[in-house]
């Protein structure tokens, strides 16, 4: 049910969401993401995705860990060989807390949340050339390692319930805060 009070604050509360995304898409500035990718995580949402808690303030707190490596060789006409061996692992944490309001928009309640990630990548490289005429290998080792901020991700979603079944219909829009470079 929506009281008088609640249908001004909600009405409100729609303008200025209007106003600000609209603001947003009007800008041509900031109109991709670093390195053309999404800001979108795969597997992001997991066990009771879509479920909204009752009213109150939440913290949730989601940590992943990436590894990778690739490595290869190849003979060079010159009579030498090349080989690259590159090794990655990252470990990355998604601080939200979340406020579901009491005010309810068609039977679902209204939340608020707020991600901001930090994480630390890390990157070994390493090159070696093995040329005959020089009667020794040459090689390189690069390594990269540095605390890193994302971009902070706020939310407005409802989310309703029925049954055991759960869903929510929401914004997210990406501040460009984090640590960038090009």
């Amino acid at each position: 049910m929506i009281h008088a009070g609640s249908k001004n604050f909600i009405v409100k509360l729609c303008v200025a969401y209007t106003f600000t995304l609209g603001n947003f898409a009007a800008t041509n500035d900031a109109s991709a993401a670093e390195g053309a990718t999404s800001t979108y995580l795969l597997g992001f949402r997991g066990p009771m995705a879509g479920f909204t808690p009752p009213p109150g303030l939440y913290f949730e707190n989601d940590t992943y860990f990436y590894e990778g490596k690739i490595g290869g060789g190849r003979n060079l006409a010159t009579g030498g060989l090349l080989v690259t061996n590159v090794k990655q692992s990252t470990w990355l944490d998604m601080a939200m807390p979340i406020w579901v309001t009491p005010v309810q928009i068609m039977g679902g309640n209204l939340a608020f949340a707020a991600t901001a990630p930090f994480g630390r990548p890390k990157v070994d490289a390493n090159v070696v050339l093995d040329l005959p005429r020089l009667n020794r290998p040459l090689g390189l080792a690069l390594s990269d390692a540095e605390l890193n901020f994302g971009d902070v991700n706020a939310t407005s979603f409802v989310g309703w319930h029925s049954g055991n079944f759960h869903w929510q219909l929401g914004v997210t829009a990406v501040i460009p805060t984090g640590t960038y470079s090009y």
